[in-house]
């Protein structure tokens, strides 16, 4: 039984899926990009990331460039993907962006008080 349908009708047909398809397309490639692969330069961006709507936990891949005190430090954060080297020097570290992490719930001393003080 030959089909009903017009060359119009299956060139609409094609459109619309083909829209349809890159429209779910795109919407996923972004929903990848800013939950696994973009890489968090400022705490900003993490706040961003952590609270938006269905937000799942983050988890940060990185390399730890500075220790202030015992429970705080600073991260460069390297997706899996990025193959660049850390910045070395605190100019080079800044303009690339490092995200400040302190930890909840860890009893440390400051470092006034490790010297005695």
């Amino acid at each position: 039984m030959p089909d009903p349908r017009s060359p119009t009708q299956e060139r609409y047909l094609l459109a619309g899926s083909s829209l349809a398809a890159g429209l779910v397309g795109g919407w996923l490639a972004r929903v990848l990009w800013t939950s696994r692969l973009q890489r968090i330069s400022s705490v900003d961006q993490l706040v961003r990331l952590s609270t938006a709507p269905a937000a799942r936990p983050v988890r940060l891949r990185g390399t730890v460039t500075r220790v202030g005190d015992a429970d705080n430090f600073h991260l460069f954060h390297r997706p899996f993907w990025y193959r660049k080297a850390v910045p070395v020097g605190g100019k080079a570290l800044r303009a690339a962006g490092t995200v400040h992490v302190r930890l909840a719930g860890v009893d440390a001393p400051e470092v006034s008080r490790c010297r005695g003080g």
